[in-house]
């Protein structure tokens, strides 16, 4: 903060020495100052702020902690004097009036205040939800992969309080940037085919809305690396929502590719998140009971093709299936023990995974047209993930899987087989097009859905719906749901779950 305010204080005009420019506050006016931020109000504010601009620029020494104007401004709550981010529109018409360089505002919002956590302006704004506070820094150069000394991002904090607008509105903040970044490599490349002998072809046109403008998932893009940051004890702001028991929060996250699979690495002992190493976002949501948290994470799971069921399936580690309730803490501790043992009886029957999951989730195996339930066979079911084949093949062992389980299986070091522990003597896999052929004949013959023929639902934001404007302070709606004449954008987790049959 110290180096952003020296850049500020340069900013000031050598004739600016009258009515205190470069006077240095006395503690009586900061703690006034203060009064009035808190007490949001806004005339006073103005009166010290002319009285003594540096109050715009340096850390103030005020409890709890150091930290700037804005910071404060951030952290109020968005009461009916503030329902607009009304005290950070007005710290940013009085920075501009007082002629401070524009060019430091963005380090003075991102430097982290003196506190034991190191918070920026954004997370102050996400920890208390105000989600007109965020779309005014994310504007003014709020950087969204900041973290703060746990390690946290303004997501996490976002997830933590249930604020579905917030966490939508840093969600899509993430996809407009990767579209600006994205569109001056479709421009070069457009020029370039616009050939050497002919007029050059005009230039990419602006990226669509998110709702508009699919794209393909990228390991290194910003919404996937958003949603799959982890503080120091490898906390994702899924686990925060799943401990929130926010269920739009959890769609919007895992519509947006955040991992449920994902593990803390350490025992993390604070009061609003206890938590063991090895916890999912399961384990989180068994511990308090939270069954309609577990049901959409599970729901999310069978969803997915097999390819992404396995995707973050580590063999041996998670036993034998890549079923996420089979996943053990260090302490050697399933969910559905937890569940067990804090007396959720319920919870713990969805969460027994030695029940297939389809059943647990669906409450009965297949359903045919006439309603009644369908005996499923059992060579038609992987062992490993549980589920009926889409593209069986058969290894040296025998025994049929899913082709992608079983190659996750042979490329995490497999040399054994699941069914038998015995070594495999090849690592050949062949397909089974008699148990192919077979599933086919019975889902037709029961006229159940081909999963292969359904189109793909993209599991990420371009794809869900989370368009917003950012020129728009008044996109969110009360509660975080949405304004009326917006009511078209769906559910974007549960036009997952439609496009799957589910």
């Amino acid at each position: 903060m110290l180096a952003a305010c020296k850049a500020a204080f340069n900013g000031f005009s050598p004739s600016s020495s009258g009515g205190g420019g470069r006077s240095s506050p006395s503690e009586k006016q900061v703690e006034a100052f203060v009064r009035a931020l808190s007490d949001c109000q806004f005339d006073q504010v103005a009166a010290h702020v002319a009285e003594s601009r540096l109050l715009l620029v340096s850390p103030l020494k005020c409890q709890p902690a150091r930290c700037s104007a804005w910071h404060l401004a951030a952290a109020a709550a968005p009461r009916s004097g503030n329902a607009d981010g009304e005290l950070l529109q007005l710290l940013l018409r009085l920075y501009s009036e007082q002629e401070l360089p524009t060019e430091s505002l963005a380090d003075i919002l991102n430097t982290p205040n003196k506190s034991g956590r190191g918070q920026s302006c954004l997370h102050c704004a996400a920890e208390r939800g105000n989600a007109a506070a965020i779309r005014l820094l994310l504007s003014l150069g709020c950087e969204l992969l900041r973290a703060d000394k746990s390690g946290r991002t303004a997501l996490h904090y976002a997830a933590a309080i249930g604020s579905e607008e917030c966490v939508r509105l840093l969600l899509a903040t993430a996809e407009a940037e990767e579209d600006r970044a994205a569109a001056p490599e479709v421009a070069a490349a457009t020029m370039q085919d616009g050939g050497d002998g002919g007029a050059p072809s005009p230039p990419a046109s602006p990226p669509l809305t998110l709702q508009q403008h699919p794209r393909q998932a990228a390991t290194g893009s910003l919404v996937i690396r958003l949603v799959t940051a982890t503080d120091v004890t490898g906390l994702t702001a899924l686990h925060f929502a799943a401990a929130a028991n926010s269920l739009p929060v959890m769609r919007l996250l895992l519509a947006a590719g955040s991992p449920y699979s994902a593990q803390t690495t350490t025992d993390n002992l604070e009061a609003r998140m206890p938590c063991n190493a090895g916890w999912t976002c399961l384990h989180v949501a068994a511990m308090r009971g939270y069954y309609d948290v577990v049901m959409a994470v599970l729901r999310h799971h069978i969803s997915l093709t097999a390819e992404e069921q396995v995707a973050g399936w580590i063999p041996g580690k998670n036993c034998r299936s890549s079923d996420p309730r089979v996943v053990l803490d260090r302490r050697g501790t399933s969910a559905h023990s937890l569940a067990l043992s804090r007396g959720f009886a319920d919870l713990a029957d969805l969460l027994n995974p030695d029940t297939p999951l389809s059943q647990s989730v669906l409450g009965s195996g297949p359903v045919g047209p006439d309603g009644q339930e369908l005996q499923l066979p059992a060579m038609f079911v992987c062992p490993i993930t549980q589920e009926v084949m889409r593209e069986p093949v058969v290894a040296s062992d025998g025994f049929t899987y899913e082709r992608a389980a079983i190659a996750r299986w042979l490329a995490g070091g497999g040399r054994t087989s699941p069914m038998t522990n015995l070594p495999f003597a090849s690592r050949l896999l062949f397909p089974n097009n008699v148990v192919k052929s077979a599933i086919k004949e019975w889902r037709q013959e029961h006229k159940l859905p081909d999963p292969d023929a359904m189109q793909r639902s993209a599991r990420h934001l371009s794809c869900v719906g989370l368009g917003i404007s950012m020129k728009n302070n008044n996109a969110g709606g009360v509660d975080g749901q949405l304004p009326a004449g917006r009511g078209s954008r769906r559910d974007p987790f549960l036009s997952h779950l439609r496009s799957r049959g589910l």
